[in-house]
């Protein structure tokens, strides 16, 4: 009887902890190599696409790439209201909740692929 209940506990557990997971990439086009939330808002890093937000928690994306000139996203960081994009050409900021993108490191500032942004 001990091990009924044993095992009925364990298949209840199971069955309660199984995360339920489902598709919210709708507009995403590629891999996502990035997520950062800013307000209500979620920001995709797409590797080869740049930049995708989300204000709908995830069941469409729209594209926010003017000014970035390098669409392979490696890293994304928020700090306030400015929204930091890290790729092999540098950083890329934005202060319009990602409308636009500004570079502030040049390639001549640096050679190495920026992977992570705090």
């Amino acid at each position: 009887m001990k091990k009924l209940i044993l095992f009925l506990l364990i298949i209840i557990s199971c069955y309660v902890t199984n995360a339920q997971w489902e598709d919210c990439n709708n507009g995403l086009s590629g891999n996502v190599t990035a997520l950062v939330l800013s307000g209500d808002n979620i920001i995709a890093g797409v590797y080869g696409s740049g930049v995708y937000i989300s204000n709908d928690n995830g069941n469409s994306w729209v594209s926010q790439n003017t000014g970035l000139t390098n669409l392979f996203i490696s890293t994304l960081a928020v700090k306030d209201n400015y929204i930091f994009a890290g790729n092999y050409s540098g950083v890329f900021l934005s202060e319009d909740n990602g409308n636009n993108w500004i570079k502030k490191i040049m390639e001549s500032q640096t050679h190495q692929y920026i992977l992570l942004l705090l």
